[in-house]
């Protein structure tokens, strides 16, 4: 058992692994030990969050009535939506039932590695790792980052926000001390994404907002103490970049930031993606759409000549789809799809007035509206986390007296 929970853990942090060849981003790995782990653990627990998205999960197989894909994209379709509930509730059990613990050497470790690789990547071999994963997009090229152990470097930026989540609601403020920056020192330095950059900018901005509805304006001086230095490095780094795909997104959105969607296909294809139940609420009336009718979705708004900002004929045919995150749930399920971004707000729920469970919160929730798969193991990893997060701060202050069966040693 203590291995196959290793292994567990181990693929939820390298979700992008390819061992089986399947010819996906996302790898089942984390899935398949998930359902070992489902049928091994004799007592099992379940509450409101993991209820709600076991709910989202059964819903979203009624999608084979309203679809015309392929049964494999259906079946692919249908893991984005398994993965959550069984990756959450496989983590609370083994964190809070088994009284399992990872060490924050082993967190640590993973994150090196995959900062080890990143730095390879970037100054001696860009292909170095490949052939452990199934595709090996941007790869240095057209100014973009690395993708280390991932498949494109939006992926790679992307999971660490996931990380900085994780590592928020696990890990005491000291060890983040040490882990938060060397994620932020591989989202900016190495992976270079510029998706994930604003995905952070923008969590962090609604975070310091937040604090100072609170009246907690030492969030702002800080903000504004951080800006300061990290502008004046930019500065200096400038000459390095100006030339790089983050550099001229940043320069165009100083400049005109309506342009940047026009500028920039992958971000352009995001920011669709991340619009389109909006425009289903609005169009719509926030009925589900189905699976595989997106392109026909945004085909009859390019012909009414709406939206021509950021949509454009060469978009819609490149993201005939939307791959997941909340943004694909609300825009399938239409309103019942609701149930899903309310089950991650009751798994945070009575914490969101800690600062570090509320910067985790946000983290996960915007990288979640930019298209990226739910079959990422992290997105489970980390709700199932903030469940046995909630549950410790329920038991008035027992949780120091908890029993730990540990990974490793802090």
């Amino acid at each position: 058992m203590r291995f196959v929970i290793y292994l567990f853990i181990l693929f939820c942090f390298f979700p992008y692994i390819d061992i089986f060849q399947l010819g996906t981003d996302t790898q089942p790995n984390a899935l398949l030990m998930g359902l070992v782990l489902l049928f091994a653990i004799s007592h099992k627990h379940i509450n409101a969050p993991l209820i709600l998205l076991w709910l989202v999960f059964f819903i979203s197989i009624s999608l084979v009535f309203f679809n015309k894909v392929t049964v494999f994209e259906f079946f692919k379709n249908t893991l984005n939506y398994l993965s959550p509930p069984l990756i959450a509730t496989i983590t609370y059990w083994i964190l809070h039932q088994l009284k399992y613990k990872v060490s924050f050497k082993f967190f640590i470790g993973a994150m090196l590695t995959i900062a080890f690789v990143g730095l390879i990547q970037l100054y001696v071999l860009p292909d170095f790792g490949a052939a452990l994963i199934n595709m090996n997009r941007g790869v240095l090229q057209s100014g973009r980052g690395v993708v280390s152990l991932f498949s494109e470097p939006a992926f790679y930026g992307t999971t660490c926000l996931f990380f900085m989540a994780f590592s928020l609601l696990y890990f005491s403020k000291r060890q983040n001390y040490i882990a938060i920056p060397l994620l932020i020192f591989q989202l900016v330095f190495i992976s270079r994404s510029a998706t994930a950059i604003a995905i952070f900018l923008l969590a962090f901005g609604l975070f310091v907002v937040i604090q100072m509805c609170r009246f907690k304006f030492h969030y702002l001086l800080g903000s504004v103490v951080a800006a300061l230095l990290v502008s004046s490095i930019a500065l200096s780094y400038w000459n390095k970049i100006e030339h790089t795909r983050a550099g001229q997104l940043a320069q165009t959105f100083i400049e005109n930031p309506l342009l940047v969607t026009k500028i920039d296909g992958s971000v352009g294809i995001r920011f669709t993606g991340t619009v389109a139940p909006f425009l289903a609420m609005k169009h719509h009336h926030f009925m589900p759409q189905g699976l595989g009718y997106y392109r026909e979705f945004l085909t009859e708004f390019r012909r009414k000549g709406l939206y021509d900002s950021f949509l454009t004929i060469h978009r819609i045919e490149k993201k005939p789809r939307l791959s997941g995150g909340i943004n694909m749930v609300l825009y399938q399920l239409g309103f019942i799809g609701l149930i899903f971004p309310f089950a991650i707000y009751l798994a945070f729920r009575g914490q969101l007035r800690e600062s570090p469970a509320l910067l985790a919160f946000l983290f996960l929730v915007v990288s979640m509206m930019t298209q990226i798969q739910m079959m990422n193991a992290m997105i489970g990893f980390v709700i199932g986390t903030a469940i046995y997060r909630g549950k410790l701060n329920t038991m008035d202050g027992k949780e120091d007296k908890i029993c730990v069966d540990s990974l490793g040693t802090n």
